[in-house]
């Protein structure tokens, strides 16, 4: 008998709502402060047994989960922390042994943008010898979002840049800077950033900036765990379209340990173009035991696809994907000050 289950669209969509903040002032144990930032904002937060497990005052005021962590290992002092899993995966931040790094930061919702360097270049041409600054800054953002898989340009506008004595010293002045190419970086602590670059006129390295503001301007994508029951007939909806299970079968074969491939196809949400299984889902997904997979490469107009487990693993009872949403455009803003390396 075909089951046919259609999951409502209401707790899915609910999930991609803008984070909440929160506003908390204890003392605790780290343990115990970790775990309500992470069930606060929904998060997997796990703290490594090698970290001291000390008192330590949080005191964090309509903060995103990005300024809430940051703030906790700042407080501790000698713990900071890293994604568990590769990107494109919602897994664990684990808090591990380490001293924290402060870097000029400024907090927008789910966002962090950071100062990670300035550099003074030279250069000659036909006008002579001229010098500028490149300001290099990292956008991060929580696994309830994506944004190193969209393929539209990213910009970056510096609204006000003021050395300490208030000269101008933007480089465009009211335009959007003269950026190269944009690249994703992956960074060590933290897989999901973006590093963006800048131009600058040049100032003394030595006294930094009074004043530094504008926004990087990205295409986001809100992502949200999406389990899919394996019975055959199960329709679960997504927010690009509908996931609907073809099959689960066993295969076994001579002198091997069997597998289970799980069949499924994908139906789009009428628009244009159409969504496809990659636009849909992330590379990475996995079974309800912890067996990871990935996807693989889908055509843009494939809409059948299979997932296998590895030899001898038990019957799988859920598929686990990440599910994205549409594209939107957002301006993410910062404003710093006073900024000195």
């Amino acid at each position: 008998m075909r089951l046919a289950a259609v999951l409502a669209l209401g707790s899915l969509f609910a999930a991609l709502q803008e984070p909440p903040k929160l506003t908390l002032e204890r003392s605790d144990s780290v343990q115990v402060l970790a775990k309500e930032v992470a069930t606060f904002f929904s998060e997997k937060v796990v703290v490594h047994p090698d970290v001291l497990d000390k008192k330590v005052s949080l005191k964090i005021r309509d903060s995103g989960f990005l300024e809430a962590l940051d703030a906790l290992c700042r407080a501790h002092g000698d713990m900071t922390y890293r994604e568990k899993d590769p990107p494109g995966t919602a897994g664990d931040w684990s808090l591990i042994p380490g001293a924290w790094v402060d870097t000029p930061s400024s907090y927008s919702g789910p966002y962090r943008v950071s100062v990670l360097s300035f550099t003074r270049t030279t250069h000659r041409s036909e006008s002579g010898l001229g010098s500028s600054v490149r300001v290099k800054l990292g956008l991060s953002w929580t696994p309830s979002f994506d944004i190193g898989r969209v393929f539209a340009e990213n910009t970056l506008s510096v609204t006000s840049a003021l050395d300490p004595s208030g000269n101008d010293v933007r480089w465009g002045k009211n335009r959007l800077d003269d950026l190269p190419a944009v690249q994703v970086d992956t960074e060590p602590l933290l897989h999901r950033s973006l590093v963006v670059t800048g131009r600058l006129q040049d100032f003394d390295l030595a006294k930094g900036l009074g004043t530094l503001e504008g926004a990087v301007q990205v295409d986001v994508r809100r992502v949200s765990e999406l389990r899919v029951p394996l019975v055959a007939g199960t329709k679960v909806e997504a927010p690009l379209g509908s996931l609907v299970v073809q099959a689960l079968t066993e295969v076994k074969r001579d002198g091997k340990s069997s597998l289970w491939v799980a069949s499924l196809q994908f139906e789009p949400r009428k628009s244009t173009p159409l969504p496809t299984v990659r636009d849909a889902f992330d590379d990475q997904a996995r079974f309800d035991g912890g067996e990871r997979f990935y996807l693989g490469e889908v055509g843009d107009h494939e809409r059948d696809f299979e997932a296998k487990t590895n030899d001898g693993d038990p019957r799988p009872k859920e598929l686990i994907l990440n599910a994205r949403g549409a594209s939107e455009r957002m301006k993410i803003p910062f404003s710093f000050r006073n900024i000195v390396f």
